[in-house]
C-alpha cells in the first residue's frame, strides 16, 4: 500500500522499464501497488456494481 501521491512516479518508472503496472485505488489517499508482489489474483478485475 502506497500513498496516492506516489502513483504517478511509480507508473512512470514502470513504463520506462517496460513493466506492466497493476495499481488499485483504495481511497483518495491509498493505492495498492501489486506490480512487483502479489499472486495471480492481481490480474483479476472485480466490480461490485
Amino acid at each position: 500500500v502506497i500513498r496516492a501521491s506516489l502513483t504517478d512516479k511509480r507508473e512512470k518508472y514502470y513504463d520506462s522499464k517496460n513493466i506492466g503496472c497493476y495499481m488499485f485505488k483504495i481511497d483518495d489517499h491509498l493505492v495498492v501497488d501489486a506490480t512487483m508482489k502479489g499472486n495471480a489474483a492481481r490480474f483479476i478485475n472485480h466490480s461490485c456494481e
